[in-house]
C-alpha cells in the first residue's frame, strides 16, 4: 500500500479498481476457454492451439519460470517474518545461533524449511491442500478484515469521495506508473484453473477463479480505505514496506498488534502453496506433450497428484535461493527478475486473452453480448496488458544510463526476462528437434485422459484393482473422450506395440487416434464422421466385459460449433442398446462403467 500511495497518493482506492477491470476482462477469457477445453495447462494449451506452438509453449515457460523464481524469493521473507514473530515471543537464538530477522542466511534457511513443509502439503492431496488453504486465508481474511474495519470506524482522517475520482490522478504519468505496478498484486487468481482436471465440473475452476478475483478485489479496497483513515499520505510513504505492522501499531498495543504479523506470515505460506499447485499442474501438462522430460509427469499412485513436478518445482526453488545467498551475482538477478516480473506477467496474461478472441472471433457475427464478452472484451484486455508491459521496458530503458549488475539498474532488470524469454525459447528448440514432440506441430496439448489426476486420496486397498478407480467426466481434443479399459489403462488403444517407448506414442499421435477410432466404433459410428451420424446396430460396447455409455459431443451452447467441427450425434447405451438424442449443450462423451 505505501507504495502504490507513493505514486498516486490518495486515488489509491480508484486506482486499484482500474487495475481491476483488465483482470476481469482476462478472467472472462480463461473461464470461456476453459470451458471449451478443461486442460491444467490452461493458457500454454489455448495459446498454443489458437496463436501457435511457440508462443504457446512460451506462455507456460513464462509462468512456470515466474512462480519459481516468486518461490526462491519469498523464502527469506517467511524466515524473516518468523524470526520477527519469535523474537516477540522472547526466543532471539537456537543452540547459539542468533535468530537475526535481517540475516539473510538464516532467514533463508528457514524459508527453505517452510516451502518443504508446503510442498508436502502439495503433494500429498489436492484435497488436503484445499482445506489447510481454507485455514491459513481464513484466520488472515478474519485478522485483516476486523483490524481494517476497527480502521475505517475509529481512524482520524476525513473519509473523502475524491478517493474515488479516476480524474483525480496528479499527471497521467502517475496513473501509468500506478497501473503497472496495481494490475500485479492481482495476480495468481488463475490458480483454480490449474487443477480443472480435479474437479467435477470445468464451471467450478471459473466460479473459483471470478470469487478469488473479486475477493482480492474487496481485500485491497477495504485494506486501502482503512490506511488512509488511519495514516496519512506521508505516513503511507515512508512505510512501504512494513505499512501493515506499523497500521496495526497504531490501532491497537500488544499483543494485538502481533496479529496481522502473524497473518502476513500465514498469507506468505498460503501465496507458497497458491503458487505451488498450479505451477506443478503446468509443468505436468508440458511435460505429458513432451515439451519437458518424462520425469515432470509422474503422478503419486495414492494421492492422484504431480507430486514429481511439485518436488521439482520446489528442489529447483531451493537451488535459486541458496546460490542468492552463496553467489551475489545470483541473487542480484533473481531480485532483479522478480522486480520485472511484471513483464513475464503481462506477456502470459496478454497471450491469453487474446488467444481467446482469436479461437472465438466468429462469435462477432453471433450478436453484440456473445462477441463482447468472448471476443472484444478480451481483446482489449489483452492490449492493455501488452500496454502495461512496454510501459515497464519503456521505464527500464529509461532508467539507467549504462548496464550494470545492479537489481535497480534498468538496463539489468530489463535484461533478466530476456535471459528468461532465450533461455525458453531453447528449450522448446530441444523439445521440438530432440524430444520431436508433436505439440510443435499442432499446438494442440495431450489431452487430459492421458494422465488421471485426483482431488481426493484413494483407498489404498481398492487402489490396487483399477477398476475401482472414479471415472473421470472430462472432455477430448478430438470431439470424443473416453475412459481406459479397467485394468488396462496402457493399452486403450489396441495398438501398443511390445516394448514401445513415449516418444514412438508421441510420433504415432500425428495419424488419427487409434482410441478415438475404436470409441467410435464401439458407438456404431462412421470413422470418417466428424462426430456425426447415428449409432448403428452393433453389439452393446464393452470393456474387459463391462458395459458402457458413449454419448457424442453435441453443438457449443454458444451456438458456435466446438473445435474441429464437432456435431450432435447419439447416444449408445450398451446395456439392451438402448439409443436416445443428445441433448443440445452436452459437451463430452461419458464412460462410465455399469
Amino acid at each position: 500500500m505505501g507504495l502504490l500511495a507513493g505514486v498516486v497518493g490518495v486515488q489509491l482506492p480508484i486506482l486499484l479498481i482500474l487495475a481491476f477491470l483488465p483482470m476481469l476482462g482476462i478472467a472472462g477469457a480463461y473461464a470461456r476457454l476453459n470451458r471449451d477445453e478443461p486442460n491444467c495447462g490452461n493458457g500454454y494449451t489455448w495459446v498454443g492451439v489458437s496463436l501457435g506452438p511457440w508462443l504457446g509453449f512460451l506462455t507456460g515457460w513464462l509462468l512456470l519460470v515466474g512462480v519459481i523464481l516468486f518461490l526462491a524469493y519469498t523464502c527469506a521473507i517467511v524466515g524473516s517474518v518468523l524470526l520477527q514473530l519469535a523474537a516477540k515471543f522472547g526466543l532471539h537464538s537456537i543452540g547459539g545461533v542468533p535468530l537475526d530477522p535481517n540475516a539473510t542466511l538464516v532467514c533463508t534457511v528457514i524459508g527453505l524449511v517452510v516451502l518443504a513443509l508446503v510442498a508436502v502439503t502439495a503433494a500429498t492431496g489436492l484435497a488436503k491442500a484445499a482445506r489447510f488453504q481454507v485455514v491459513l486465508l481464513g484466520f488472515e481474511y478474519v485478522t485483516i478484515v476486523g483490524f481494517c474495519l476497527v480502521g475505517i470506524v475509529f481512524g482520524h482522517q476525513p473519509f473523502e469521495w475524491a478517493w474515488f475520482n479516476p480524474f483525480g490522478f496528479a499527471s497521467v504519468t502517475a496513473l501509468t506508473q500506478g497501473l503497472v505496478l496495481a494490475v500485479f498484486i492481482y495476480w495468481g487468481w488463475d490458480a483454480a484453473f490449474s487443477v480443472t482436471e480435479e474437479t467435477t465440473t470445468p464451471g467450478a475452476s471459473a466460479r473459483s477463479g471470478y470469487l478469488t478475483l473479486c475477493t482480492a478485489l474487496a481485500l485491497f479496497l477495504t485494506g486501502a480505505i482503512a490506511f488512509q483513515r488511519v495514516l496519512s499520505p506521508a505516513e503511507l510513504v515512508a512505510h512501504p514496506a512494513d505499512a501493515l505492522a506499523y497500521f496495526a501499531a497504531r490501532l491497537a498495543a500488544e499483543p494485538w498488534a502481533t496479529l496481522p504479523l502473524l497473518a502476513l506470515l500465514l498469507s506468505a505460506v498460503a501465496s507458497m502453496l497458491a503458487a505451488l499447485i498450479p505451477t506443478a499442474r503446468q509443468a505436468l501438462a508440458m511435460g505429458r506433450d513432451a515439451t519437458l522430460g518424462s520425469v515432470w509427469t509422474r503422478v503419486h499412485p495414492k494421492y492422484g497428484t504431480p507430486a514429481a513436478a511439485t518436488g521439482l518445482a520446489a528442489l529447483v526453488a531451493v537451488l535459486i535461493a541458496m546460490l542468492s545467498v552463496v553467489i551475489p551475482q545470483v541473487g542480484a538477478m533473481v531480485l532483479a527478475s522478480i522486480n520485472a516480473v511484471g513483464i513475464l506477467v503481462a506477456l502470459y496474461y496478454g497471450l491469453t486473452a487474446l488467444a481467446c478472441a482469436v479461437r472465438f472471433r466468429a462469435l462477432l457475427r453471433a450478436g453484440p453480448g456473445p462477441a463482447l464478452k468472448v471476443v472484444v472484451v478480451p481483446a482489449l484486455s489483452g492490449l492493455v496488458m501488452f500496454g502495461i508491459g512496454g510501459v515497464l521496458v519503456h521505464s527500464y530503458l529509461t532508467k539507467s544510463d549504462h548496464l550494470a549488475l545492479d537489481p535497480d539498474n534498468g538496463y539489468f532488470q530489463l535484461l533478466c526476462p530476456g535471459v528468461v524469454i532465450a533461455l525458453g525459447l531453447a528449450v522448446a528448440a530441444v523439445a521440438k528437434w530432440g524430444r520431436r514432440s508433436d505439440y510443435f506441430g499442432t499446438g494442440r496439448g495431450t489431452d487430459d485422459l492421458a494422465i488421471e489426476l485426483r482431488a481426493e486420496e484413494a483407498d489404498h486397498a481398492r487402489s490396487r484393482d483399477r477398476r475401482h478407480r472414479p471415472v473421470a467426466h472430462r472432455p477430448c481434443g478430438q470431439g470424443l473422450a473416453y475412459e481406459h479399459p479397467p485394468g488396462r489403462p496402457d493399452r486403450a488403444d489396441g495398438e501398443r506395440s511390445p516394448g514401445e517407448g513415449a516418444a514412438a506414442r508421441s510420433r504415432r499421435r500425428g495419424r488419427p487416434d487409434p482410441r478415438l477410432r475404436a470409441a467410435r466404433r464401439r458407438a456404431g459410428l462412421q470413422h470418417g464422421a466428424r462426430g456425426g451420424g447415428t449409432a448403428g446396430p452393433r453389439s452393446p460396447a464393452r470393456h474387459d466385459r463391462q458395459p458402457v455409455l458413449l454419448v457424442v459431443a453435441a453443438d457449443d451452447p454458444d451456438g458456435l460449433p466446438r473445435d474441429q467441427g464437432r456435431r450432435g450425434g447419439r447416444v449408445h447405451l450398451g446395456r439392451g442398446g438402448v439409443r436416445e438424442p443428445v441433448r443440445q449443450g452436452q459437451q463430452r462423451l461419458l464412460a462410465r462403467h455399469a
